[in-house]
């Protein structure tokens, strides 16, 4: 009898774990609507740049947000889960986020 593959606790775990930050939760809603520069993160949040170049890397590394280099900036936007508890709330997040709207206009200059 074949059974299904038990999930990977610490993946999962770390997964969490990155969600339960509020400043993690907010820059998640922050890319719900697509790819953001990390300039427009940094002005949203309004927050000094290390602490959310930081944030930025618990989420990467959770694999919860995926990067791109473009020149000297850097958009994130919100990683494609492989597995069904991620993408469920994944998607549930995406959701809060567009009904939630930005904060602050969201406007790349650089």
């Amino acid at each position: 009898m074949a059974t299904a593959a038990a999930p990977d606790l610490d993946h999962t775990g770390a997964f969490f774990h990155a969600l339960a930050d509020a400043t993690r939760l907010r820059i998640v809603l922050l890319l719900a609507d697509g790819e953001r520069c990390v300039c427009v993160i940094h002005d949203a949040l309004d927050l000094p740049q290390p602490l959310v170049s930081r944030h930025l890397g618990v989420l990467r590394a959770a694999g919860i947000v995926a990067a791109r280099r473009d020149g000297r900036w850097i958009h994130y936007r919100l990683a494609t889960a492989t597995d069904p508890i991620r993408a469920a709330v994944l998607r549930a997040l995406r959701r809060t986020g567009r009904r939630a709207g930005p904060t602050k206009a969201i406007v790349c200059e650089r």
